[in-house]
């Protein structure tokens, strides 16, 4: 089963989609970033990301 993160809120359906693939993480805290030291503690046992363009 594939893991997946995704670090912003997205529409539900694209979650819907993404859960039928495999497990999915989601940073839930809409005005705010993943902080760095979380995103790579989050992502060493992903599969896959979704990250977008506003990431720092």
């Amino acid at each position: 089963m594939e893991k997946i993160l995704v670090t912003r809120r997205i529409p539900h359906k694209f979650i819907e989609r993404l859960e039928s693939i495999g497990e999915v993480e989601i940073w839930d805290h809409d005005l705010t970033p993943m902080p760095r030291k979380e995103f790579i503690e989050a992502a060493k046992d992903k599969t896959a990301m979704i990250v977008t363009l506003s990431e720092s």
